[in-house]
């Protein structure tokens, strides 16, 4: 990888090459594709919007969708500074061109990004830095994007501002897991939450 950046994400296209994506320590936003059959990492076009702290999915119709995160991080792992973002931009493979998505209805960074049935995905919990130093607040929204159009899943019980995994489960139910709280005797105590189907 050409780039250095703190919060790099990853996404197997269609074509089995990996672009990795995200905001890079100096301020600007880069793009990279790993093809596995020369063992070579390419760059290609950026993102509009340097972002870090977000995630990238594998649209149904083969885009690779980079959504949330913070704006223009300026150190390594130094968010609060920054405002959260809503925005998407969507990666067309083929033109090699990044055009602007459909904004989530949460502004949410550091949030966990799960594929779910049907080719949709969900953005989890996360928090909401208002940018003014301070680390905001932590985020109970999901959101779900159906290939066309983000909507608003019920609320998590509890909210999630440092998510680490979720799953689907055979119900519909989202589980969610975080690393957050602190047990004296065991220091981190992990959180569990189902939202409804």
């Amino acid at each position: 990888l050409a780039a250095s950046t703190p919060s790099l994400r990853v996404v197997r296209s269609r074509s089995g090459r990996i672009l990795a994506a995200d905001g890079t320590t100096d301020g600007t936003a880069s793009a990279e594709v790993y093809d596995p059959v020369s063992n070579v990492w390419n760059e290609v076009s950026s993102p509009s919007a340097v972002r870090a702290g977000g995630a990238l999915f594998l649209t149904s119709d083969g885009h690779a969708l980079l959504a949330g995160g913070v704006s223009a991080p300026s150190k390594p792992r130094v968010i609060y500074t920054n405002a959260a973002l809503a925005s998407t931009e969507v990666w067309d493979e083929a033109k090699d061109k990044w055009s602007q998505g459909p904004p989530m209805n949460q502004r949410r960074a550091t949030f966990v990004g799960l594929a779910m049935p049907g080719g949709a995905f969900a953005a989890i919990g996360g928090f909401d830095p208002s940018g003014d130093g301070s680390p905001g607040s932590p985020v109970r929204t999901v959101d779900e994007f159906d290939g066309k159009a983000w909507r608003l899943l019920p609320e998590l019980p509890v909210p999630f501002d440092n998510p680490r995994n979720a799953a689907t489960l055979p119900n519909g139910q989202l589980l969610v897991l975080s690393a957050s709280g602190v047990d004296g005797r065991s220091g981190i105590v992990p959180k569990a939450a189902l939202t409804a189907g």
